[in-house]
């Protein structure tokens, strides 16, 4: 943008990966988006045109539009949705966030105008968001009015945290979802409804994974705050995880939002941070009980002894090199899982397959008696 030229930028690359709401436009709508454009054109009355594509195909796009325009391919990052980082990323080919002062300076004096493909779509559908809402390992895409509740999105009130524009969005707890208005906001492009058979600790690490693969190195904070919590994150999925971790992380994540350079730094703060808030207990079965609920974070092989099959008989408890498996004769036995070093004593020395890998069975929390628990749970079992 040397040229200083009045430039609209019009940017399909910085979509978040669960939301390529850009992609869907110029598949499905691409006739409404070249008349959006055509209309920000008239009004604006800019120099040129540029399309940055990213990777999107604008075949269809281009043939609706009538403005000449120069269409462009490189690299999509949620980073360029800083618009002086694409401006930059356009000049140079260099993908870094917009902090040093003289980089903004530059940008502002470039006369350049950034929207989002989005933008230039609700020209001619005024009033409407474009959700990418995932349920049950499917992703679908929905029009919703601006101002409408969010809860009117969903079959039912959910059960557990959702999360709202995803690596860069925020975990919302339940009995907050019915008080939140769709705005036309990039927290809205995105909606995540966990099934029970979804892990938010394995959700949330898959994100912070992604996030420090996006983040474009640069900004301290950021860098080294996705890198620490991404290592941290996968401990706590492969059982491997600990309460000073954890603790780590809380202390991390405010930093993260308060001080990172560019918004996809505070926002991915902002996201991990509001997990942390809400999901604190799923987090500590994870790291002290190395349970997981649903039986996603199972890398690390765990023992436990399943207490339908447990009958008390003692044998295991003398063979435990690390004195972790509490009971007594009669009682189902419990292995402390902050303690277990899973070498397999327990497992080779019982009788009865009493021992499991399991994560998701239901076990007691202290020694009981063995038919008394069976007889209380066979039903239901």
């Amino acid at each position: 943008m040397a040229d200083h030229k009045k430039t609209l930028i019009v940017n399909f690359a910085a979509d978040d990966p669960a939301a390529p709401i850009s992609a869907y436009l110029a598949e499905h709508r691409p006739a409404e988006l070249a008349a959006g454009i055509e209309a920000i054109v008239k009004r604006e009355q800019p120099d040129r045109v540029i399309l940055y594509a990213g990777g999107v195909d604008l075949a269809r796009v281009n043939s609706s539009l009538q403005t000449p325009v120069e269409t462009r391919f490189g690299e999509s990052s949620l980073v360029l949705r800083e618009p002086a980082a694409l401006c930059h990323y356009l000049e140079t080919g260099e993908l870094i966030t917009p902090c040093v002062e003289t980089f903004q300076d530059t940008f502002e004096k470039s006369l350049a105008h950034v929207i989002s493909a989005e933008t230039a779509w609700r020209e001619q559908n005024e009033g409407k968001k474009v959700l990418a809402i995932t349920a049950s390992g499917k992703t679908e895409f929905a029009l919703a009015e601006i101002g409408a509740r969010l809860i009117s999105l969903m079959s039912e009130k959910p059960t557990a945290p959702v999360l709202l524009g995803g690596i860069t969005g925020r975990w919302i707890a339940p009995d907050e979802v019915e008080d939140i208005v769709i705005t036309s906001d990039a927290l809205f492009d995105s909606l995540y409804l966990p099934s029970a058979e979804d892990c938010s600790v394995f959700q949330a690490a898959a994100l912070v994974q992604q996030a420090s693969a996006i983040s474009c190195g640069h900004c301290v904070l950021c860098r080294e705050g996705t890198w620490q919590i991404n290592q941290m994150m996968q401990d706590i999925i492969e059982m491997t995880g600990n309460l000073e971790s954890l603790h780590l992380i809380k202390h991390i994540t405010p930093l993260m939002e308060a001080g990172s350079a560019c918004r996809f730094g505070k926002s991915v703060g902002r996201m991990m941070h509001s997990f942390i808030q809400l999901s604190d207990h799923e987090l500590k079965k994870h790291v002290i009980e190395k349970r997981c609920a649903c039986g996603q974070c199972s890398s690390k092989r765990i023992f436990i002894i399943d207490p339908f099959r447990c009958n008390g008989c003692g044998e295991c408890l003398p063979i435990c090199p690390e004195e972790t498996i509490d009971g007594k004769s009669g009682y189902i036995h419990i292995i402390d899982q902050r303690l277990c070093t899973q070498c397999g004593a327990c497992e080779r020395v019982c009788k009865y397959n009493a021992i499991s890998h399991d994560a998701t069975v239901h076990l007691p929390r202290r020694p009981i008696k063995a038919g008394r628990y069976r007889d209380r749970f066979s039903q239901s079992r």
